[in-house]
């Protein structure tokens, strides 16, 4: 069962507004949906959806010019919509985008306008100004590389660090980083070791002027620091550091496939000193790899302290890194010390939650965290626990799989999107979050993934924002979240596919549409799978089934979809199939 937004969400509560009742787009008659006033995906957006999914608002609310100001049959239309039956929870339909809410008689352009100032009086929208997040998949000017690449020309005016796993060196990026450059700026890039060694990107970064250097360690932040700290005459302008950080890759499928969350704020000295010094800890004991010349190592020349840092310390925010579970060697390595700083902080929480825990996550390897939750569950029967995670996911066994197997037996659900039978990184719209949000209050954020690994092996950030000036930003979250352990409900995805499975003269092996679904049903569709198409039991020693299990992972789109008649993988050249 879906929870309800108004349930896993922060209370609006009831504010007093003078709400636009203008006529204009009252009617049902604007049928046009390029009309929405609003971009999907903006914060405007997200804003609205919460409005309009919080289950606390009745028609009474709606339509009362003293709370939210609809006109009276579009708070009725919107309410029916969106819990139909009263006594039938099971058939809520939550608005997962503007274009669902367009398709409410009478909830046209002064419906959403009235909804955002209603979000923005209740603090659901317009909290913080001065922190943002884009979340992805999204297209065109509202991806987030066009943010980061406005955040470079709007923002970088002396020098910009960056920490990334993987870059695609593309616009819009690519231009913003060449106009920095053009003005002055001085830019360093680490990258992970392969992202380093890359001469179509590291080589080409090289080449515009800008040093690349790399780890021993992977390095996963996807970081980027602009006019920070870093100097000895600049520790005071950590107030006004602009910084870039979420869970995105600076790439295209981050931008345009996978669940991401990225986001965007100065005003916030306490977390730019904390990332400076990361940057400059790790730059310190860094590697070249030499694609051009001469480029100088920029080194750091200021000394962040914790005494200065302890003149910023905000309560509501701190960034928890993995690099104080290593120590620096002579040799420009890395020394494993056996601690894990991050995981035992989110146990800590994890362990405090009165409520409710939300995850998504690509993984959840991390057994003192899984271990955390059951116990939580445990203690407190009560405790909504609700789970997605990427569909790589389903294939994990051992302590950790006995651990999710306990989480859902005390009542947590865990939920998996998939687009594929088999996974591969190029058919895969992945689930690339890293966040939690505990008690609809706290939110945890940023490059590490929920497994140990993360924590001893590589170099990562969570951070954390909490309190009023946070709560719209949270609240961003808590719709993201429920979209995204959402997919495929409206369009009752799952049937038409077991249908196509079932019946189709092709059964797919990949879909286009992703679907969120728990491990049961994810089994039941690959027996299903494995039915019509045996020769994907890639263990038989059969001829198509050992084609399949020797070529797939070099040629995975030769296997997007299996033919119960004739040859099943027509797709693989006829030279190519095991005999």
């Amino acid at each position: 069962m879906r929870a309800p937004l108004g349930i896993i969400a922060t209370a609006l509560g009831f504010g007093i507004l003078a709400a636009a009742c203008g006529d204009a787009g009252v009617g049902s008659n604007e049928d046009d949906a390029t009309s929405i006033p609003y971009a999907e995906g903006s914060p405007e957006a997200q804003a609205i959806r919460a409005v309009a999914n919080d289950q606390e608002l009745g028609v009474e609310q709606y339509d009362s010019s003293d709370v939210v100001g609809l006109h009276k049959k579009a708070a009725e239309n919107l309410v029916a919509h969106r819990d139909g039956d009263p006594n039938t929870p099971d058939d809520d339909d939550f608005f997962d985008s503007l274009a669902e809410l367009w398709t409410v008689p009478y909830c046209k352009t002064s419906c959403m306008h009235s909804l955002l100032d209603y979000a923005k009086q209740t603090g659901v929208y317009g909290g913080n100004e001065n922190i943002s997040v884009i979340f992805s998949p999204q297209s065109g000017q509202e991806t987030h590389l066009q943010g980061i690449a406005d955040a470079i020309d709007d923002e970088a005016d002396e020098t910009i660090d960056i920490a990334m796993y993987s870059y695609s060196h593309q616009e819009p990026v690519k231009g913003a980083l060449i106009r920095a450059l053009d003005r002055g700026v001085k830019i360093r890039f680490l990258a992970n070791t392969d992202l380093a060694n890359s001469t179509s990107k590291a080589g080409a970064l090289e080449q515009l002027g800008i040093d690349v250097r790399r780890v021993t360690k992977i390095m996963h932040h996807k970081f980027a620091i602009i006019d920070g700290p870093r100097d000895a005459q600049t520790l005071d302008r950590a107030a006004d550091t602009f910084i870039v950080s979420g869970s995105g890759n600076w790439s295209s499928s981050a931008a345009t496939i996978y669940d991401e969350n990225t986001l965007f704020f100065t005003g916030y000295p306490e977390m730019a000193l904390r990332l400076q010094r990361d940057f400059d800890y790790l730059w310190a004991g860094s590697k070249d790899v030499v694609h051009v010349e001469g480029l100088e190592w920029d080194q750091t020349t200021g000394n962040i302290t914790d005494e200065l840092i302890a003149q910023h310390e905000d309560a509501n925010t701190h960034a928890y890194l993995t690099s104080f579970n290593f120590a620096p060697t002579s040799s420009q390595g890395w020394s494993v010390l056996g601690t894990t700083v991050v995981t035992d902080a989110l146990v800590e929480v994890i362990g405090g939650a009165q409520s409710s825990i939300h995850i998504a996550s690509g993984h959840f390897l991390n057994e003192p965290i899984a271990d955390a939750i059951g116990k939580a569950l445990e203690s407190n029967p009560n405790l909504y626990i609700d789970i997605v995670l990427d569909c790589q996911e389903t294939s994990k066994s051992g302590t950790i799989a006995t651990l999710k197997n306990k989480i859902e037996d005390l009542g947590g659900t865990i939920q998996y999107k998939c687009n594929t039978y088999r996974w591969h990184y190029k058919f895969a719209k992945q689930m690339h979050h890293k966040y939690m949000i505990i008690d609809g209050e706290d939110l945890y954020t940023g490059s590490m993934n929920f497994s140990l690994n993360a924590e001893i092996n590589t170099f990562e950030n969570m951070m954390l924002f909490k309190g009023e000036e946070h709560r719209a930003l949270v609240d961003s979250y808590l719709v993201n979240h429920d979209m995204v352990r959402s997919y495929g409900y409206d369009s009752d995805a799952l049937t038409a596919l077991m249908e196509e499975i079932e019946t189709g003269s092709t059964v797919p092996l990949t879909w286009y549409d992703p679907i969120a679904m728990d491990l049961d049903t994810f089994r039941d569709m690959k027996d299903a799978i494995r039915d019509r198409c045996p020769a994907t039991k890639s263990w038989l020693d059969t001829p198509e089934a050992k084609t399949y299990n020797a070529l797939f992972n070099s040629q995975p789109h030769w296997f997007d979809e299996c033919h119960t008649e004739g040859y099943a993988w027509p797709e693989v050249p006829v030279d190519m199939r095991i005999e």
